[in-house]
């Protein structure tokens, strides 16, 4: 699964866009210890760079659900620079997630459509004709759709929700179980394929840290080194595509701050990194 490409990603709407979905409603309150509204990290090695950006925001006034709007980009040395784009509407106490869209680009551009409801995905997918792939999605005329259900309950699998990789960075920031010792579960879905996640947390660790901190009194910068609560986080698929291998990484947690300061993750074509928090706005 490329977690990696969730962290907290506009696609055009089809009529299949206005379908309803069963999901309870919920506070719309975020945990009292989420204090930040956008986190972008970097990393660089040898074999290319890569990064990601995340912006949260709270939902207009009696709606039941936070916003966040997520980019990533991986610059290979030697290959096409690929980058998505992703909006995904979530619950900020749980995690659990109401839908999402997501727009690829580079070799082969694509847009999907999540809508999530209590027995499953339903899935769109838009690509383009060839000849359209370098332009703007909303001037692509010849496409090809495809449209799927993908059966999942969560609670088969030990999961109480099924969420996204952004929002599980909300859950890092604000969970009293992990803050206490305490391991969590929850389920994704990644493509076609559902994975259940286990969050464990691994004692602690003094991680380097070096970002610009954004304040509504200006910016400063954070660095040196910090107590950081490690939490190891394995994903391993449960149903739909059951082809793809388990994926394991690392996040690291500001014990003072809250905030994941560090990702460390192997990605397909640049090996173990080390993805740092460059940037918070709070």
């Amino acid at each position: 699964m490329r977690l990696p490409d969730r962290i907290a990603l506009a696609v055009v709407v089809l009529a299949f866009a206005c379908v309803s979905f069963a999901l309870p409603v919920r506070s719309a309150t975020p945990p009292a210890a989420l204090n930040w509204t956008a986190l972008s990290y970097e990393a660089e090695n040898a074999l290319g760079r890569v990064g990601g950006e995340i912006a949260l925001s709270p939902p207009p006034e009696r709606r039941s659900t936070w916003v966040a709007d997520v980019r990533t980009w991986f610059r290979p040395l030697l290959f096409w620079t690929k980058a998505s784009t992703m909006r995904v509407w979530f619950d900020p106490r749980d995690g659990s997630v109401e839908r999402l869209t997501k727009l690829t680009s580079g070799p082969r551009p694509d847009k999907k459509i999540y809508r999530f409801t209590e027995s499953g995905a339903h899935r769109v997918r838009i690509e383009p004709d060839g000849s359209e792939g370098q332009l703007d999605p909303d001037r692509w005329t010849h496409v090809q759709v495809r449209e799927s259900f993908h059966d999942f309950r969560p609670a088969e699998h030990g999961c109480e929700v099924v969420s996204d990789p952004a929002a599980i960075l909300v859950r890092l920031s604000s969970s009293e179980a992990l803050a206490q010792g305490r391991e969590e579960r929850v389920c994704v879905l990644s493509g076609k394929t559902f994975y259940r996640v286990d969050l464990q947390p691994k004692g602690w660790e003094r991680v380097r840290v070096d970002y610009r901190l954004t304040t509504g009194e200006g910016v400063e910068t954070r660095s040196g080194k910090t107590v950081t609560r490690r939490v190891k986080v394995r994903a391993h698929p449960v149903a739909g595509e059951l082809d793809e291998e388990d994926l394991k990484l690392e996040i690291f947690v500001d014990e003072a701050s809250g905030l994941p300061v560090q990702i460390r993750t192997p990605i397909a074509g640049f090996g173990s990194m080390e993805i740092s928090l460059v940037k918070v706005s709070l």
